[in-house]
């Protein structure tokens, strides 16, 4: 009698049209707020990537012609590179202290 009473009162509460409403209202939030983090991940990702690339090519620069040794250390210290962070992943989800945090950590000597 009681777990009759009980499944009554749960299919009377999904099937009202006010959880439905909200449920909708819900689902909707919860893919806005999804779209909104990924859409804040893949500026600064395509910036890392662009970042990642010159930082590569600048080092290309000091590579001796057998692409396996570089210049003398002396003179590739003085030079100087940034090393830079790929974006957190679960930035979609939380922003967190993403947008407070530095994005790069120079290597030597920069301009």
């Amino acid at each position: 009698m009681l777990g009759r009473l009980i499944h009554k009162e749960n299919s009377d509460q999904i099937l009202s049209l006010r959880f439905m409403i909200l449920a909708a209202i819900g689902a909707f939030t919860i893919w806005l707020s999804l779209y909104d983090g990924y859409a804040k991940y893949v500026s600064p990702l395509e910036d890392y990537r662009s970042a990642r690339t010159m930082t590569e090519a600048r080092l290309r620069q000091f590579q001796h012609e057998d692409a396996f040794t570089y210049r003398p250390l002396w003179e590739f210290s003085g030079v100087g590179f940034e090393e830079h962070k790929p974006p957190a992943s679960l930035v979609i989800f939380v922003r967190g202290l993403e947008l407070t945090l530095g994005r790069s950590v120079p290597n030597g000597y920069t301009k």
